[in-house]
């Protein structure tokens, strides 16, 4: 009995691992972010000229454009749409046109 006990304070129990591993863990991915941010902010404390725009570059928004224009044929003529309400026009008026009319039968 008392040789499993020394055993056991010797070698550490499987949450005491998982604990350690994840404080680990954490501080590993806790450097990473503080030397990112240390290494942005003395990048832009010593930006000058053109790397103000690089850093705008960085920093912008992107934008996607998923549909582009569009070109569609609408009472005979060619119309080309880049707004994504006239894209939504055109494909309803494309895609669902309006029924012909027809004279009652009498």
């Amino acid at each position: 009995m008392a040789k499993l006990g020394r055993l056991q304070e010797k070698q550490p129990t499987r949450s005491s691992r998982i604990k350690a591993y994840k404080e680990a863990k954490n501080q590993y991915f806790h450097a990473i972010r503080e030397a990112k941010t240390s290494c942005w902010n003395s990048f832009l404390e010593k930006a000058q000229g053109k790397e103000v725009f690089t850093t705008l570059k960085y920093t912008k928004e992107r934008t996607l454009r998923i549909i582009p224009s569009l070109q569609y044929s609408k009472d005979g003529t060619i119309r080309l749409v880049e707004s994504f309400e006239d894209q939504c026009k055109a494909f309803i008026n494309t895609l669902f046109p309006k029924p012909p009319t027809t004279s009652s039968i009498e």
